[in-house]
Order: structure tokens, then sequence, then C-alpha cells
């Protein structure tokens, strides 16, 4: 963004009332003033970013490397289904129980 586009675009109040009506968002004018203040502070101290020297800068999603880190894959023993449905608010024949989502009957598990 060069000099010439930030001096045409609204700042402070005017692009608050801006975004908040592109989103839809109501806001009092006391609001409207108060983070139309708190942007123009945020934009200022962006706009610091573009006077960095970045030649030669490789772009980066991450400030460090990332890496995944994963366990040993094994076998064991899993869990009985008697000992998993005792977790279970309610059970019937070997199965969790739970409201009907769709349909007449509205008891409780």
């Amino acid at each position: 963004m060069t000099n010439d586009d930030t001096d045409n675009a609204p700042s402070g109040p005017e692009l608050v009332r801006s975004l908040a009506e592109l989103s839809r968002v109501g806001m009092t004018e006391d609001e409207i003033k108060s983070f139309g203040g708190q942007l123009d502070a945020i934009i200022e101290s962006v706009s610091a970013l573009q006077e960095v020297e970045t030649d030669g800068v490789e772009p980066t999603g991450h400030a460090i490397d990332v890496t995944n880190v994963y366990r040993e894959d094994s076998d064991r023993e899993s869990y009985g289904r008697d000992e998993m449905l005792s977790n279970a608010p309610a059970a019937q024949e070997g199965y969790v129980r739970v409201r009907y989502v769709f349909g007449e009957d509205e008891t409780e598990p």
C-alpha cells in the first residue's frame, strides 16, 4: 500500500462505522469513537512493518520448525463392553441408550 492509498482510506471512527455497517454489528457513537482511536493506533503500529527490510528473507508459516510427534503404535487389550457401558448414563441391550432425536418417545434414557 502506498502513501496515496492510505491518504484516501477512511480512518478512525469512519472506518469503524463502515466496518460495523458491513458486518451488521450495532454500535453506539461512543463505541465507534473509542474503537476508532484504538484502530488508528493498531494501523499505525502495523504500518511500521512496511519499513522493515525483507529482501532475501524466506517466507515462513511458523517461527520455529514444527514437526509431528507420534507415539509408537502397539497392541494392547481394549476395554470390554460391560466396562464401557458402566460409564454410560443409561444402557439397553448392550448399547448406550440416548434420548430420541426424532419421533414421539420423549422418555429419558
